[in-house]
């Protein structure tokens, strides 16, 4: 089986299924590309980015609470559930962190070597005039990781050299999470 579709497999089943039991595949540069291809596959609806820390209490509760939203909207979405460790020692998000989101339009992806981080920074400097995402990184670097965060992007963007510019981006989940829903449905209904 090649890297490219062992790592599909690996987040089908952390996408559709509560009760995984190992964190998906590492992100990394040659797997990247099958995600680039689901992101423009799915350029017919909203695609949204969350980013989660993966050794951190309030993203356990924040990914449930995911789960109950997205439950309540049919529309339909990609949503790219990025898990990351802020700290060094930061182990990969349990199975039950995982097993929070449920939903079959959520990919869940482990990324310890920040790879999105880098990916949506390399985007926010190709497209001027895009969302400021500072504020949204560690310590409020511009190269700091991004956390706590969610991007969303409209219908018809597509990720060629760099992700497309955001089309709405927010840092905290619990508080945004009602805008978040507003942002998915606006989309889902252009």
């Amino acid at each position: 089986m090649t890297t490219h579709a062992w790592f599909g497999l690996a987040l089908m089943a952390c996408g559709t299924s509560g009760t995984t039991e190992v964190a998906p595949a590492a992100l990394t540069r040659d797997t990247l590309a099958s995600v680039k291809t689901e992101f423009n596959a799915a350029s017919d609806r909203p695609r949204a980015i969350i980013f989660f820390s993966s050794h951190c209490a309030a993203c356990d509760t924040g990914s449930a609470e995911l789960q109950a939203m997205l439950d309540k909207l049919p529309a339909p979405l990609t949503l790219f559930a990025v898990w990351e460790p802020i700290a060094a020692s930061d182990p990969p998000p349990t199975s039950h962190m995982l097993g929070n989101l449920k939903d079959r339009r959520v990919r869940q992806l482990w990324d310890p070597a920040h790879i999105f981080s880098d990916e949506m920074r390399a985007a926010e400097l190709a497209h001027p005039g895009s969302p400021p995402q500072a504020r949204t990184r560690t310590d409020s670097r511009p190269d700091g990781i991004m956390y706590d965060t969610l991007v969303v992007f409209g219908p018809g963007a597509r990720w060629d050299a760099t992700l497309p510019a955001a089309d709405y981006l927010e840092v905290g989940l619990d508080a945004k999470l009602d805008e978040l829903r507003a942002q998915l449905e606006r989309f889902a209904r252009k």
